[in-house]
């Protein structure tokens, strides 16, 4: 596997993307990664302790638009991508208060049986069909 050509928007790679992992992760904590419209590349944490080094640092951005502010616009940014996921601060900050109050320990609790119903539901679903993403 050439670690320069890594398109995670492959088939190949969804069809068994823990063989990627696996490849990756003894020789390097991060990577190049394609993007899915295929113009920029970035790169990928492939440790925990990449993962979480990135995440404290803030020199790192997560929102696309101050990314790439000549082509990511609020008319084409992807749904995900605007997400509190990809937002960084102070906007994460406002949206996750704004939602944290619902995830508490004592409400997740309170949600428990519907989750696992939903999780069972889903579980069986994946088994019925078969797909790309499915390995085991």
């Amino acid at each position: 596997m050439n670690i320069k050509s890594l398109d995670l928007f492959s088939q190949q790679f969804h069809q068994n993307p823990y063989d990627y992992y696996e490849k990756i992760r003894p020789h390097q904590p991060f990577a190049k990664v394609k993007m899915l419209n295929d113009v920029h590349n970035t790169w990928m944490a492939f440790t925990y302790e990449a993962a979480e080094a990135v995440l404290k640092d803030k020199r790192f951005i997560k929102d696309m638009r101050t990314a790439f502010p000549d082509e990511m616009t609020d008319e084409n940014l992807p749904p995900m991508a605007r997400s509190m996921l990809f937002v960084d601060p102070p906007d994460h900050h406002r949206l996750r208060s704004l939602v944290q109050s619902g995830f508490t320990p004592k409400r997740i609790e309170k949600l428990r049986k519907r989750i696992e119903e939903i999780a069972r539901e889903q579980a069986t679903l994946m088994r019925s069909k078969e797909t790309l993403y499915w390995t085991g």
